[in-house]
C-alpha cells in the first residue's frame, strides 16, 4: 500500500496501470478484512483467503471471491445463535 502510495503520480499516469494497482489493493485489504472476521489463510487456490506465499502473482491469479469453505466459516462466525 505504501508503494502505491510513492509511485501515485506514475500510477496515474498509466491508467492500465492504476486499474491493475487498485484491484490488487481490493483484494489485499478484502483479505485483511477476513482475518478480522476470524478467517485463517486457505490452502484453497483462488479463495480470497489463500495465502500470497510473498508474492503479487497470487494475488493476481485469485477471484477476489471466498471459496465454499471460508464462506461457511465466515457465516458461522457472523450467525451465531
Amino acid at each position: 500500500m505504501i508503494q502505491s502510495i510513492i509511485y501515485k503520480d506514475e500510477i496515474n499516469s498509466f491508467p492500465h496501470i492504476k486499474e491493475k494497482v487498485n484491484e490488487r489493493l481490493v483484494k489485499i485489504i478484502n483479505h485483511e478484512i477476513g482475518h478480522t472476521l476470524n478467517l485463517l489463510n486457505c490452502p484453497v487456490k483462488d479463495c480470497l483467503m489463500e495465502d500470497g506465499g510473498g508474492t503479487i502473482k497470487t494475488v493476481d491469479s485469485e477471484n477476489g471471491k471466498l471459496c465454499a469453505s471460508s464462506t461457511k466459516k465466515v457465516l458461522k462466525y457472523l450467525v451465531k445463535p
